[in-house]
């Protein structure tokens, strides 16, 4: 190929694929996903992407900065679904019976605050729990920070909690099937799970 164009901000395969061992001058474009309002992205790994771009010779577009409106003029952004929809019980969509239990998901609403609780087992007896409260904010998404990551801990019938971190942060969002996704950003425990409403 003598272009490749990516719309990526840890995925540099394409672009690396354009420039390797080709006789034919070359351009890659990257669009880094940094603006969270718009795409799920990851900002944690956004910086590194303009970097690489940048030591590449590719061009790199920024989401947030070049991109300034998505929508014309007199047209408003909706969000496709009511807050009140991500409210109720949920379920992994897809797990692995052998390794790992099905995460839960329980989001229930108090004033202007959505508190959001999490079980997901990683073994027969440790289940990492995720505590967390939520707000509105734009683009259709429940952000959180400070949030409690437990990992419980199951023997001879006894339960123990030990505390791994306090300083979580991220978002939920519905997709367009109308199931949860979970963007954690401090462990990416989230990565490509989907939850579906079991109300």
């Amino acid at each position: 190929p003598v272009l490749s164009f990516g719309n990526s901000t840890g995925d540099s395969s394409m672009a690396n694929f354009t420039i390797t061992d080709n006789p034919y001058r070359s351009l890659a474009f990257m669009l880094c996903c940094d603006d969270l309002e718009r795409e799920n992205g990851n900002e944690s790994k956004a910086g590194k992407m303009f970097d690489l771009c940048k030591a590449n010779g590719w061009q790199s577009i920024s989401m947030k900065n070049d991109w300034k409106s998505i929508y014309g003029d007199g047209v408003e952004k909706t969000l496709g679904y009511k807050w009140t929809d991500l409210l109720g019980n949920w379920e992994e969509k897809f797990w692995d019976y052998d390794f790992e239990g099905r995460g839960k998901i329980c989001i229930a609403k108090n004033g202007s605050v959505y508190s959001v609780h999490i079980e997901r087992a990683s073994s027969a007896a440790s289940i990492e729990v995720y505590d967390m409260n939520a707000t509105e904010a734009s683009g259709g998404v429940l952000v959180y920070e400070n949030g409690v990551h437990t990992i419980r801990t199951i023997s001879d019938g006894n339960s123990k909690d030990e505390i791994k971190s306090t300083n979580g942060s991220g978002q939920f969002y519905l997709n367009s099937a109308n199931e949860i996704m979970w963007d954690d950003r401090l462990d990416h425990a989230g990565d490509g799970l989907v939850f579906i409403s079991v109300k």
